[in-house]
C-alpha cells in the first residue's frame, strides 16, 4: 500500500510531464509545481501547488495516502478535516482553487465563496483509474472553469458522495458485526433467519450467504444514514419544535440507539422513518463506526439541508447502492421523466387516489403528490397524503417512500404515510377496505396493538389510477406461483404459467381499479414493465386479457434501455378499466415508438393529437414512429411490437406475391439437447482424454456457429465433442436375447458389456456422472433408451443458427457434423427446391431483415440477441424459391457456391489472396459476394433497385438491439427508405392495418383491415 510521500510524488511526476506536453489550457498558462510550499507558521506546508504566472499559487493540493480495504475518514477527500485542511493552505496562499486528493478520488473546490461553508461549495469531483490520463483532463477542466467553459457538479451531489463515503464505512463495519453475532449468537441468528425468510431470500442464503449479509449490512448502513440525515431535516424544519438532541453516546449500544429513536417518534410524531424493524438496530457500534457518525453528524450541521431539491432520497438510493447490488434487493430507480410521463397520462383530477402496487423508493407516489398539487389550491400536506397509498414487499424501500413524500412538505407534520409493507398478492380486493397487517410507518412489535387502526394500513379496495415499475421477476423465479396466480380465479381468467411476475401486476392491479360511476371515470393504470409481453409466447394471454377488460389507450416503447442495469428493454403500457365491450372495440390505441430523445410533454402531445385508425406515422426527422388502431382490430393482429419498429421495406416484402412461409418449403428443428451439457459436452480433445475416454466414445458436434467464421462447415473447422453412446448402446441391446434382458435394467446389461470389453475409463466416467445425479435429471431421462445415452444426433445439410448477435449466417454442413440445440437442422421438405438455393436466400440480407422483425429479442450484457423457436421459424416469411425461374436460381446457387469455394482464402480485411488459382475471378471482398447474392435474390423478385435500403435496414436493426442490450444509445431504424422518391415523402405502405403519414401530417390513402 503507498505511503502519503508515494502518493504525492507520482501526482507531482504526472502533473510536471503534463505540464512540459501541454501548458496552455483555455488561455491559462501553467508555469510549474512546487512541493512542500511554506504556507504560515500555524497551517504548516501545503503538498503540492500548481502555479501560474511568475510562480502565483493557483491550485493547491492536499493528497492523502491510498486508502486500504476499509475506508478511513483520516483520508477521505469528502471529510471536512481533510478539506478544512486544504482550503485553509489555499486561503493562506491565495489559490484560486484548492483540492483533496487520495489517489483514487480528487474533489476540487472554489477557495472563496462568501456566506458558504465549506461543505456546501460548488465541487467537482472524480473517481480515478488511470492517473496519467486523468492528469491532462483534470488540468483542461481546471482551465475551463476559469471561463465558463466546465460547470461544477450539481450542488448536492458533493452532499451524495460525503454521504456515500459514510455509507460505505458502515456497511464494512455492520458486515463485520453481523458475522461476530451470527457465531456468538444463537438468537439472534434464529431473528436473522427469519428475516432472511420474510425476504424470500433462503435459496439464495443457502447458495451465497456472503450476499445476504452484504445486502443487510448495506441496508443497515443506508437505514441508519437515513435516520441521521431526516434528523437534521427535522431539526431544521419549522414544523418540528420539539426535536430532543441527539448525541453519539445514545447511538452505540443497539438498546440504546432504539430507545433514543423512540424519544424521537414521541417527540416529532414520525413513525415513518424511525420505527425500524429491531433487525437493523441490533448491533453495537464500533469504535470506528462512532468517529464515522460523530463525524456526519458534524458535518450535517454546516450542510444547508433545506437547499436540495425533491429528489435528494431517490438520488442518494441512485447513488450510494450499487446497480447490481439494487438488482439483488429487486429494485429499480424510476427515471423521473418516465415517472412525469406516466402520471401525466394518468391522472386527471386532483381528487384522485393512486396506489403504487410495488413503490420502491416512492418515485411514482412523489410524482402523483406532485401532480395533485400542481391541480389544487387549498389541499394542505396530510389531505393530499390521504389520497396516496403504497405498496412494496422489502421494508427497505418502503421506507424511502416513506420519507420521500414526508419531505413534500417539511412545514406540516407528517403523521402518517399509507405505505404498506406486505406482498401485493396478500392484498386481496373486496368491498370496503383492504386492511395490511403491517405499514412503513409502524415498527415490528411483539405486542400487537388493540387498535387497529393503529397497527395497519387501509388500501382503498377502489382506486383511481394504479402506477407502478413492477418487480422485474422471470416465471422460473417467482417464489409462491400459486398464490401469486390465486387472484385469476377471481377474474375467470388463466395466464400462460411461463408469465413473468409484471403480468400478474397488471391483472391484480386492474381488481382494484374503479369501475366508473356517474360521479367519476373509471380507473386508469400506467406500467412501465418488460416489452417481453409484446414478444414472448405467454404474452399473448395478457394482450388478450387487456383486450377484453380495458381500453388500451398507449403503448410506448423506447429505443434504448430505461435503467443503467443492462437485460432489461422497457415499455410503457396505459390503460382504462372499461366494461363495455362496444366502447372497447372503438378505442383507438396508439402504439408509439420513441426513437430520440423526447420529453414527457411531447410524448402526451404526440399521443393525444388526432390520428386516423390504420394509419402509420414516422416523424421526419426520426425521432418517433406512431401507429394508431381500432382496439377491436388488435384481436386478429400478431405481433404488435413489429408495427413499433419495422422498417417500411419489411412491409413491401410481406406483401410481395413472392414470399411464402419457411415451414411450407423445409422442416427446422433442434439440434441435440443432452439435458446436462457441463457432463456430455468436452470443449476439446484435452478434456475428455484427461477422463480417459477416446474417440470411441465422443462425436464432433457443433455447440454454436461462433465455433467458424465461415458459411461452410468442413473438418477443419474446430468442434466441440459429445458423450456419444448411442450406437454402442443400440448394437448392445440388440444383441442380447430377450430373456436376459427382462431379467436385468438396460443400465446393468450395458455396464457388464463394458466391464466385459476392458471399457473401465468409460465406466469411471459414468459412476462421476452418477455421483453429480446427473442421471436423475428429467430431460436426460426423457433422451435415450438409458440416462447416458442422448439419443441420434442430428445432422443435416443446412444448419439455422437459434440465435445470433450480429453475424446471421446460415451454414453448409458439408462435414456433417451433428448440432446442438442453439442450432436447427433444416430439412427441405419440397422436392421442387434445391437446398443450395434455399441456402443462398437464407444467407442473403433479406431473411435476417424478416428475421429481425419476427423473431424474438433476447436480453443480452452487451447487446441483446435475436431468438428463434422452432414455430417461429416455421413462420418466418421468405422469398418462395418455388417462383424463381431456372436461371434465377442457378444465379444464387452458383453465387452461394462461389462464396463457400473462396471464403477461406480471403484474408480477414479482405486485401491478400492465397493461392487461387485464377485471382482474377475472384472478389476479394466478402461484401461483394453478400452484394451479389442480395442483387440475385432480389432481382428473382423484381427488388434489384431495394439491395441497399434492406442492407441499411438490417444494419440499423442490429444496432438497435445493441443498443437494446448496452448503456449506449442509438436511433432504431431510419426512415423505410433510401430512395429519393421515399424520402419525407409520405409514401403508402402496404401493411396490414396501417399506412404511411407524411412529414407534414397528411394522409395517403389506406388499405383496409
Amino acid at each position: 500500500m503507498s505511503s502519503e510521500a508515494d502518493v504525492i510524488s507520482e501526482f507531482d511526476h504526472r502533473l510536471r510531464s503534463a505540464i512540459e506536453e501541454q501548458d496552455e489550457y483555455y488561455n491559462t498558462t501553467f508555469t510549474g509545481i512546487s512541493r512542500e510550499l511554506y504556507a504560515d507558521s500555524t497551517q504548516g506546508y501545503a503538498d503540492l501547488v500548481l502555479e501560474v504566472g511568475n510562480e502565483e499559487p493557483f491550485l493547491v493540493i492536499e493528497a492523502k495516502r491510498e486508502p486500504e480495504e476499509e475506508p478511513d475518514r483520516s483520508i477521505d477527500p469528502y471529510s471536512q478535516e481533510v478539506i478544512s485542511q486544504a482550503a485553509n493552505y489555499a486561503f493562506h496562499l491565495g489559490a484560486e482553487y484548492f483540492a483533496t486528493y487520495n489517489r483514487n478520488r480528487l474533489v476540487l473546490f472554489r477557495t472563496m465563496e462568501r456566506g458558504t461553508n465549506l461543505l456546501d461549495r460548488k465541487t467537482l469531483a472524480y473517481e480515478i483509474d488511470d492517473l496519467a490520463a486523468f492528469v491532462p483532463e483534470f488540468l483542461e477542466d481546471l482551465a475551463g472553469l476559469e471561463v465558463d467553459e466546465v460547470e461544477w457538479d450539481p450542488h448536492q451531489d458533493a452532499f451524495i458522495k460525503r454521504l456515500g463515503s459514510f455509507h460505505d464505512l458502515m456497511k464494512e463495519q455492520f458486515d463485520t458485526l453481523l458475522r461476530e453475532r451470527l457465531e456468538n449468537d444463537s438468537e439472534f441468528e434464529s431473528r436473522y433467519e427469519e428475516w432472511v425468510e420474510e425476504q424470500g431470500w433462503q435459496e439464495r442464503y443457502e447458495d451465497n450467504p456472503d450476499e445476504i449479509h452484504a445486502s443487510y449490512a448495506s441496508q443497515s448502513a443506508y437505514l441508519l444514514m437515513n435516520k441521521l440525515v431526516f434528523y437534521k431535516l427535522l431539526d431544521e424544519a419549522d414544523a418540528y419544535v420539539n426535536v430532543p438532541d441527539i448525541n453519539i453516546e445514545q447511538l452505540v449500544d443497539a438498546q440504546t440507539r432504539r430507545e433514543t429513536f423512540d424519544r424521537l417518534i414521541e417527540q416529532v410524531d414520525f413513525e415513518a422513518v424511525y420505527e425500524q424493524s429491531d433487525i437493523f438496530d441490533s448491533l453495537r457500534l464500533t469504535e470506528r463506526a462512532q468517529r464515522e457518525v460523530s463525524s456526519l453528524l458534524e458535518d450535517l450541521e454546516d450542510y444547508n439541508l433545506d437547499q436540495f431539491d425533491h429528489d435528494v432520497i431517490g438520488q442518494i438510493y441512485e447513488e450510494i447502492i450499487p446497480p447490481d447490488e439494487r438488482h439483488s434487493l429487486g429494485q429499480y430507480y424510476t427515471p423521473k421523466e418516465i415517472v412525469e410521463l406516466i402520471i401525466g397520462l394518468t391522472v386527471e383530477s386532483s381528487d384522485d387516489t393512486i396506489l403504487d402496487p410495488g413503490c420502491g423508493s416512492g418515485g411514482f407516489l412523489v410524482g402523483g403528490y406532485n401532480e395533485i398539487e400542481s391541480r389544487s389550491e387549498d389541499k394542505d400536506h396530510e389531505e393530499i397524503l390521504e389520497q396516496i397509498y403504497g405498496v412494496d414487499i422489502n421494508r427497505f424501500p418502503a421506507h424511502l417512500s416513506a420519507i420521500n413524500l414526508a419531505l413534500r412538505d417539511l412545514s406540516t407534520e407528517t403523521h402518517d404515510t399509507h405505505i404498506v409493507v406486505e406482498d401485493f398478492f396478500n392484498l386481496i380486493e373486496s368491498q370496503g377496505r383492504v386492511v395490511s397487517a403491517q405499514k412503513a410507518d409502524v415498527g415490528d412489535s411483539e405486542e400487537e396493538s388493540e387498535d387497529e387502526d393503529d397497527y395497519g394500513v387501509e388500501i382503498p379496495s377502489t382506486i383511481d389510477v394504479a402506477v407502478a415499475n413492477p418487480p422485474y421477476i422471470r416465471n422460473e423465479n417467482i417464489a409462491d406461483e400459486e398464490r401469486v396466480r390465486s387472484h385469476l380465479s377471481n377474474l375467470g381468467i388463466d395466464l400462460s404459467e411461463r408469465s413473468d411476475i409484471f403480468c400478474y401486476f397488471f391483472t391484480h392491479a386492474y381488481e382494484f381499479l374503479r369501475k366508473g360511476d356517474n360521479d367519476k371515470p373509471p380507473g386508469r393504470m400506467g406500467y412501465l414493465t418488460s416489452n417481453r409481453w409484446l414478444t414472448a409466447g405467454y404474452g399473448e394471454d395478457l394482450q388478450e386479457f387487456l383486450l377484453e377488460n380495458t381500453k388500451i389507450n398507449a403503448i410506448i416503447d423506447f429505443q434504448t434501455q430505461q435503467f443503467e442495469v443492462p437485460l432489461i428493454s422497457t415499455c410503457v403500457t396505459i390503460l382504462e378499466r372499461c366494461d363495455d365491450e362496444e366502447e372497447r372495440n372503438e378505442n383507438l390505441t396508439e402504439l408509439l415508438h420513441v426513437k430520440e430523445e423526447l420529453s414527457p410533454t411531447e410524448i402526451i402531445d404526440i399521443l393525444e393529437s388526432d390520428h386516423e385508425p390504420g394509419t402509420l406515422e414516422d416523424e421526419g426527422q426520426g425521432r418517433y414512429r406512431r401507429v394508431t388502431f381500432r382496439q377491436g382490430d388488435l384481436h386478429d393482429i400478431e405481433r404488435w411490437d413489429r408495427y413499433l419498429y419495422a422498417p417500411g421495406i419489411y412491409w413491401d416484402l410481406l406483401d410481395h406475391e413472392q414470399i411464402c412461409q419457411f415451414g411450407e418449403i423445409a422442416d427446422p428443428n433442434f439440434g441435440t439437447k443432452t439435458g446436462n451439457n457441463s457432463y456430455f459436452y468436452f470443449e476439446s480433445e484435452e478434456e475428455y482424454q484427461e477422463f480417459g475416454l477416446d474417440e470411441r466414445f465422443v462425436t464432433p458436434i457443433l455447440k454454436h456457429i461462433a465455433q467458424t467464421e465461415y458459411i461452410r462447415l468442413t473438418d477443419e473447422d474446430p468442434t466441440w465433442y459429445v458423450l456419444d453412446l448411442h450406437d454402442i448402446v443400440g448394437e448392445i441391446l440388440n444383441n442380447k436375447e430377450n430373456s436376459i434382458m427382462e431379467q436385468r435394467s438396460d443400465e446393468e446389461i450395458l455396464l457388464e458389456e463394458f466391464e466385459e470389453r476392458g471399457w473401465d475409463n468409460l465406466i469411471q466416467y459414468l459412476e462421476l456422472g452418477k455421483e453429480q445425479d446427473v442421471h436423475e435429471g428429467t430431460s436426460v431421462q426423457n433422451i435415450g433408451k438409458v440416462w447416458f445415452d442422448v439419443g441420434e444426433l442430428p445432422v443435416a445439410e443446412i444448419i439455422l443458427p437459434k440465435e445470433y448477435w450480429r453475424d446471421s449466417r446460415v451454414l453448409w454442413n458439408e462435414a456433417g457434423i451433428p448440432l446442438d440445440q442453439r442450432n436447427m437442422e433444416v430439412d427441405v421438405t419440397d422436392d421442387n427446391v434445391d437446398p443450395l438455393v434455399l441456402l443462398g436466400i437464407m444467407n442473403s440480407s433479406v431473411f435476417p431483415l424478416i428475421r429481425e422483425i419476427e423473431g424474438q429479442r433476447e436480453q443480452g450484457q452487451a447487446m441483446d440477441r435475436n431468438e428463434l423457436k422452432v414455430e417461429q421459424a416455421e413462420e418466418l416469411h421468405i422469398p418462395d424459391p418455388r417462383t424463381f425461374s431456372d436461371e434465377e436460381c442457378e444465379a444464387i446457387k452458383s453465387t452461394i457456391v462461389e462464396w463457400m469455394e473462396n471464403e477461406r482464402a480471403i484474408d480477414a480485411e479482405g486485401d491478400e489472396i492465397e493461392d487461387w488459382s485464377d485471382p482474377e475471378e475472384i472478389e476479394e471482398d466478402p461484401q461483394k459476394y453478400q452484394d451479389r447474392l442480395d442483387e440475385a435474390v432480389l432481382g428473382a423478385m423484381g427488388m434489384e433497385e431495394k439491395v441497399e435500403p434492406i442492407q441499411s435496414a438490417v444494419e440499423q436493426l442490429i444496432k438497435d438491439r445493441e443498443a437494446g442490450g448496452g448503456e449506449s444509445t442509438a436511433v432504431l431504424v431510419e426512415s423505410d427508405s433510401t430512395d429519393d422518391d421515399d424520402e419525407d415523402g409520405g409514401r403508402e405502405i402496404e401493411i396490414p392495418g396501417a399506412r404511411r403519414v407524411d412529414d407534414g401530417g397528411g394522409q395517403s390513402s389506406l388499405n383496409s383491415f
